[in-house]
């Protein structure tokens, strides 16, 4: 059974399915409305009346805009910005609370007063100049900072005996410690260290936070280090205080094994178990202490003799 197609629009061009009256839907709605069957022109955007305003048209003959503020104002021209200023004579700046700008509204809740405070000045006794930082002008400040003390630096000497300011002379005077090999595993210091033998030199110091920190104002009682065998010997003598092993050997420099304790004694007992162990020899005390003492000598007659 084959579909009989359906009748078409009469209007030219119009292949729509014919509705009634011999037009389809469209056609025959628009001659209903206009009495015509062609397609009206495109309607015209409407814009707003104001004068310039290219907004779409919204009620009233005016745009949202327009008619907004006809409402709020009963005026179509643009309000001026409202700036409330400082109420402080000879000042315009932006009105930030109480009356007053923010400048002059914190200088009274800090002095009472909208009077300048005076210009501040360095702390530093017969210094004038211009208060910077930390209650120094920029050139103390810079001082204080290096060396730990504002006064001039002195010749030879640490100006002062703080812990920083030691520091500080022993980076001037001997440079910095990665430039030297570290003095207990010979690889790359990264710090000074005392060696905890300043003895009537030793002084002490409670840094910020409470740690307590023990060195000397001489700068030969600091030797290079790196981080790890630094941290080791200040745990070492933090916990026990010793200065000499039990074979009398000195706990410093070069001699302080990473874990605590005398180098030379530890290697002396390696030794002791190789040859035990290879050999099947049995070393007496006396043997240990010869070797340990071999071994401190090497130690401490500087890097070259620890490695051969």
């Amino acid at each position: 059974m084959t579909a009989v197609p359906y009748r078409t629009c009469s209007e030219e061009d119009c292949e729509r399915k014919r509705r009634a009256r011999g037009y389809c839907s469209t056609h025959l709605s628009r001659l209903r409305r206009t009495g015509s069957l062609a397609a009206p022109p495109p309607r015209a955007r409407r814009t707003c009346s104001e004068e310039g305003c290219e907004r779409t048209y919204h009620t009233r003959g005016y745009c949202a805009m327009h008619i907004s503020r006809l409402q709020r104002t009963g005026s179509l021209a643009a309000p001026p910005p409202p700036r409330r200023t400082c109420s402080e004579e000879s000042c315009e700046r932006k009105h930030h609370g109480h009356g007053y700008c923010l400048m002059h509204s914190r200088r009274l809740r800090s002095t009472g007063s909208l009077a300048p405070p005076p210009p501040r000045t360095c702390s530093e006794e017969g210094c004038e100049r211009k208060h910077r930082s930390h209650g120094f002008c920029n050139t103390h400040g810079q001082r204080w900072r290096k060396t730990g003390d504002p006064g001039p630096a002195q010749i030879g000497q640490p100006p002062s005996t703080t812990y920083k300011a030691v520091h500080n002379h022993l980076r001037q005077a001997r440079g910095s410690a990665r430039e030297h090999p570290c003095h207990a595993c010979l690889g790359p210091a990264h710090e000074w260290a005392y060696d905890h033998q300043g003895g009537e030199s030793e002084l002490t110091e409670t840094l910020h936070g409470g740690t307590v920190v023990t060195y000397s104002a001489s700068l030969e009682r600091f030797v290079p280090l790196c981080r790890s065998c630094h941290r080791q010997v200040d745990f070492y003598f933090a916990r026990t205080g010793k200065e000499d092993c039990r074979r009398r050997h000195r706990l410093a420099g070069a001699n302080r094994a990473k874990r605590g304790g005398c180098l030379a004694c530890r290697r002396a007992k390696v030794n002791a178990y190789d040859a035990s162990r290879r050999h099947g020899e049995t070393w007496t005390e006396q043997q240990i202490q010869a070797a340990a003492d071999g071994h401190y000598a090497r130690i401490m007659a500087g890097p070259e003799q620890a490695t051969t």
